[in-house]
This record gives C-alpha cells, structure tokens and sequence, in this order.
C-alpha cells in the first residue's frame, strides 16, 4: 500500500518526504510486533504500555497516509490545498516525536513502577 505513494506525482517535497516515515513507522510497528510475541507470548495482551505505543505509531501512520491518499486525489482532480499540506507538515511533526518516544519493545524502569504502583492501588 505505501509503495503506491512512492512514485506521486506532486511538485511538492512534503509529500515526496511523508513516504519515508511512514514506511519506517510500519516496520517499527511491524518490529514491536513480532518482538512483543517472542518477548511476552500470551501475554502480550496484558502489556497496555507496550500495546498503547504500537497504537499510537499505527494511528500516527494511518493519519499520514490518509492526507497523503487525500493529497493525491486532489491533485489528481487537479485541485491543489495547501490546508492537507499544513496538516501534512503537522503530522509529520507530531509522528516524529511520537516515534522517539515510543519505538521501545520493552517497558522502560518509569512504565514498569507506574504498573506495580496502580496494581497496589486496585489491589
């Protein structure tokens, strides 16, 4: 799917720089996802730290993807929208920190202490 936008036609180097990121976010998601099997086998579906960070990196690629495919049919209709490209450049921003903070497989010291401390409180 995202070697589709590889080759867009648009003049524009938002566009030609959103297909980088978006494919590196899928391996990352793609990464997390066969280590967190190996990691917690069964239980990957109890790890919410490591579930909520594979989400975010998939809900952030799927909005890049999504103003790219929105993008392209504009200029495809022969309409150009500097709006989708602005959202573009947000996205972009908005996934690059999203991705520095959440490419860890495993849980970091702080998730792990926030874990025991609100299993003492439900307990």
């Amino acid at each position: 799917m995202m070697h589709n936008f590889y080759h867009l036609d648009a003049g524009d180097r938002t566009m030609r720089e959103a297909v980088r990121p978006a494919m590196a976010k899928a391996c990352t998601i793609k990464r997390m996802l066969l280590l967190g099997i190996f990691l917690y086998g069964k239980k990957v579906g109890e790890r919410e730290f490591f579930l909520r960070r594979v989400t975010t990196l998939s809900l952030y690629t799927f909005g890049i993807l999504s103003v790219l495919a929105k993008i392209s049919k504009d200029l495809k209709a022969g309409v150009r929208n500097s709006s989708n490209l602005n959202l573009l450049r947000y996205l972009l921003e908005e996934a690059k920190e999203a991705r520095c903070s959440c490419k860890r497989t495993l849980d970091t010291k702080k998730r792990n202490w926030e874990q025991l401390f609100f299993m003492t409180l439900i307990c």
